[in-house]
């Protein structure tokens, strides 16, 4: 990767696409520390076969500096297709829409893609906020993460705060947040991603 970046002509790289299912996380932050002008998008995230919950994917590609998430794919079929040949499809894939026959079911990975869609502005940056989750090799318990309350916070180009925040834990979590001399408490119920906005 450094290779890339060093070797690229100027203005003719502008940008890296990881795939959900590598690298870890922190990669996206060593990559912006050498290169903070380069968009990295994280792409090709299928529910269904990576090992965390949507929210985590979007939660945590954006704290490691992503400028873009893509779920793929957004319409399937119960059995993961339509499959051009000779491929032969997406074992376990899941898309954000599950369409049999005439009538469309969203899934959760929809609106958890949706909530975050809706209320993070396009232009939008990322802010500082605390993390009470820490990274762990994929395949063990915890999809990847140690228990808790995961985060991300974002101004928007209107001055506007959002903080997404996510439960993965199996137990309702009380928490509070502060910003500057105002705050405000909440419990999150488990598996639960919620969204404050505030001016």
């Amino acid at each position: 990767m450094r290779t890339l970046i060093s070797n690229a002509a100027p203005g003719m790289l502008t940008g890296i696409a990881w795939h959900c299912y590598g690298p870890d996380p922190n990669v996206l932050s060593e990559l912006h520390d050498s290169a903070p002008g380069l968009d990295q998008v994280v792409s090709e995230c299928a529910p269904g076969i990576i090992p965390y919950p949507v929210a985590e994917v979007v939660i945590g590609a954006f704290r490691e500096w992503a400028s873009a998430v893509a779920l793929w794919n957004l319409a399937l079929d119960p059995a993961g297709g339509p499959v051009q040949q000779p491929n032969l499809g997406c074992f376990g894939c899941s898309g954000l829409v599950t369409i049999i026959r005439h009538s469309v079911g969203f899934t959760l990975a929809y609106y958890q893609l949706g909530q975050v869609s809706k209320f993070v502005q396009p232009g939008a940056v990322r802010i500082g906020s605390r993390s009470f989750v820490s990274f762990v090799a994929p395949g063990l318990r915890n999809d990847g993460l140690t228990p808790g309350i995961d985060d991300v916070a974002f101004l928007n180009p209107n001055g506007s705060r959002v903080l997404v925040a996510y439960n993965n834990s199996t137990i309702s979590i009380r928490f509070a947040v502060r910003w500057r001399r105002r705050a405000f408490a909440y419990v999150i119920p488990p598996a639960a991603m919620t969204t404050f906005v505030w001016p």
